[in-house]
């Protein structure tokens, strides 16, 4: 999805908007996830699961890119394996 938000001129406002509700959809099932985790106390209490899905869609969304850039995907690997670490850190 970043790969096509990058490409979309100033012109193509609904492509925009497509891509911005197909992201904030992405993201809204990754908060609901990690705020179900939450509640059920399988994450320290203190965890934000917006700032959080904000955080793993993000990598996941810059990961691919980096990937693509470089045809491989040693980078999002290794970033990846630290979203995983920091993400077990918040676990109880």
């Amino acid at each position: 999805m970043g790969t096509i938000a990058a490409d979309i001129s100033n012109d193509q406002e609904l492509l925009r908007q497509d891509v911005r509700l197909f992201m904030e959809w992405c993201h809204n099932q990754l908060n609901r996830f990690f705020a179900k985790r939450k509640a059920v106390g399988d994450l320290v209490p203190s965890t934000n699961p917006d700032t959080l899905a904000d955080f793993c869609f993000s990598v996941m969304q810059g990961g691919m890119l980096v990937t693509k850039i470089n045809r491989s995907p040693h980078a999002f690997e290794n970033a990846a394996g630290q979203a995983l670490v920091y993400i077990k850190s918040l676990r109880r």
